[in-house]
């Protein structure tokens, strides 16, 4: 089924333009791997997101509600900790973590081209990333793992840093961001 909803990056553009005009959806970035895709949304109404996000799978990818009840959504803080591990490498199926960690920028980049990326998505990306740069620096020396006590102690600090200082705007990001694959 993963191959069926997996998005190349022209049609990335296409998802981000519809996307981000879609109801509920205030800022939206899509992360396409060989083994994923992943929308991460800043949303005003994660019920109303979601059913645009699933509008959008059936309308451009044939989605049945059956399958949509095999996707999975990750809502405010556990959204925010998945999006700095996939950024990190870490939550990669196959291919190396620096492929994932490329295409997780690639995403930033094409949602900030689009205008998908507002406030809230540039400030998370902006945050991941610079986590994903300490993490690759605590690679041993032959390569071969990463300190996780440095990891859980930095990932911590860099997404409460994150959740108590999100960028100006009227929503909390409890009430807002939802990621959904």
């Amino acid at each position: 089924m993963r191959d069926r909803f997996w998005i190349s990056e022209w049609r990335t553009y296409e998802a981000l333009n519809q996307l981000k005009r879609a109801e509920g959806i205030e800022e939206v970035a899509v992360i396409s791997t060989s083994d994923r895709t992943e929308f991460v949304l800043w949303v005003s109404d994660a019920s109303v997101a979601a059913n645009s996000v699933l509008r959008f799978l059936t309308r451009e990818y044939g989605l049945r509600l059956n399958e949509w009840e095999r996707f999975y959504r990750k809502l405010d803080e556990e959204a925010v900790a998945h999006v700095f591990r996939v950024a990190c490498g870490l939550d990669s199926l196959e291919g190396s973590a620096a492929d994932v960690i490329a295409q997780v920028r690639r995403a930033w980049q094409l949602a900030q081209t689009t205008g998908g990326a507002g406030a809230y998505l540039e400030s998370l990306f902006q945050q991941a990333m610079a986590l994903s740069d300490s993490v690759r620096s605590w690679q041993t020396a032959d390569g071969e793992g990463i300190d996780e006590e440095n990891l859980g102690g930095e990932a911590v600090r860099f997404r409460e840093a994150w959740l108590t200082r999100p960028p100006p705007k009227t929503a909390l990001l409890h009430e807002r961001l939802e990621e959904i694959r």
